[in-house]
């Protein structure tokens, strides 16, 4: 039969002695630690704090670190970005006149001046599109079968929705010939618009230049429709562009009308002008959506549609995507963000549609975009969740 063990009840004299001889080994150690609260401090990190000669005593040496130790500091930058929101072709001509007459300027683009009740064109340092035409009083007789003519004071429907930047390189803006087209430039100065971009091909015209909050953006406009464009040359300007900016846009005029997939030579230009330094390439003239890729992780657009338009024949040139762009620069990395917003027109006048129309609007286009090159299939998130972040 086992017995229970017992242990005998120390007195008194044991706990002293106890701790007589557990405050002597604290001492002769150096293990007692005071208990206070722990606060985080700012350290400055280029400089070592060691505790100075005359404070150390024996018990309490000099600390020894080895002289050839290094800490390497990671630094820390505060983020400068630009906001820009692009749109495809603008016309103030034709019908999209009539309406302006028939109801005034402010009534063009009110479907699409509150997003979820917020304004939907403030908040941005840059709001841009293609300019469809020349800004001129004057309406001169034209052998084109197609030739627009819009009136100086609709431009007030530019400005009032902050639009400060447009495109001038395309097929459109000499069609009131050499007066309409140096008024264009001229009223446009006159409003408070930025532009880039010559129709006729490479000039002083075709650049544009801007700091926005320390990120420096150059702009880029070709026209490669009625009036032809050296590819090596552009590049050249796009190169040159790159050695003093954080990022530069490409806005291009090109490729065949009511086509959803771009000619093989777009692709191929377009990576040359990625190559030579674009960050953001847009594309006008088909007049539908066309496909979108990334090339070296460059966003590129091939044609963003129709944005105020009165070609109303089809669906697809009745569709189109607002742009956003945020250009970001953190000591030397550079990021871009990119979101869609769908759009619809009713009559030329845009419009936001439902979530349904708005969500079926992306599907075709990353279709367009599939067809374009299947690799965006690793990239099919972005039609669906509207908004991608890109890091180089």
């Amino acid at each position: 039969m086992h017995k229970k063990p017992t242990y005998n009840r120390a007195g008194p004299l044991f706990y002293v002695a106890v701790l007589l001889k557990f405050s002597f080994l604290v001492y002769a150690f150096g293990f007692y630690v005071p208990q206070i609260p722990f606060e985080p401090i700012s350290v400055q990190a280029d400089v070592l704090f060691m505790p100075e000669e005359d404070h150390a005593t024996d018990d309490y040496p000099p600390l020894a670190i080895e002289p050839d130790i290094e800490i390497e500091v990671t630094p820390t930058y505060q983020a400068q970005e630009a906001d820009m929101l692009a749109f495809g072709d603008l016309l103030l001509d034709r019908y999209v006149r009539t309406l302006i007459e028939r109801n005034g300027p402010e009534s063009i683009l009110a479907g699409v001046e509150q997003y979820y009740d917020q304004p939907f064109f403030e908040g941005y340092d840059l709001v841009f599109a293609n300019l469809e035409g020349p800004v001129t009083p004057y309406r001169i007789p034209t052998s084109k079968s197609i030739a627009f003519q819009f009136s100086p004071e609709h431009l007030s429907i530019l400005t009032d929705h902050h639009f400060n930047l447009v495109s001038t390189a395309n097929n459109h803006v000499v069609d009131m010939g050499k007066q309409g087209y140096q008024d264009t430039y001229r009223y446009l100065d006159e409003w408070g618009i930025e532009s880039v971009g010559d129709a006729k091909g490479l000039s002083d015209k075709s650049t544009y230049e801007t700091e926005i909050d320390g990120v420096k953006l150059g702009f880029v406009g070709l026209n490669h429709t009625d009036f032809k464009i050296d590819i090596n040359e552009a590049s050249r300007v796009i190169a040159d562009l790159k050695t003093r900016n954080d990022f530069v846009v490409v806005s291009i005029h090109w490729g065949v009308e009511y086509q959803h997939v771009p000619q093989d030579f777009q692709r191929e230009w377009a990576r040359q002008m990625v190559e030579a330094g674009a960050d953001v390439i847009l594309g006008h003239h088909p007049h539908v959506l066309q496909g979108f890729e990334l090339i070296e992780g460059k966003p590129v657009f091939y044609s963003l549609g129709n944005f105020v338009f009165d070609q109303w024949f089809s669906e697809e040139t009745q569709e189109t995507v607002a742009v956003h762009l945020q250009f970001k620069k953190e000591g030397d990395a550079r990021r871009i963000h990119v979101g869609l917003t769908p759009i619809r027109m009713n009559m030329s006048l845009p419009y936001f549609p439902d979530e349904q129309m708005s969500q079926q609007i992306l599907d075709r286009f990353y279709e367009y975009s599939y067809e374009t090159n299947p690799a965006i299939e690793a990239f099919s998130s972005f039609f669906k969740d509207r908004w991608i972040r890109l890091d180089f």
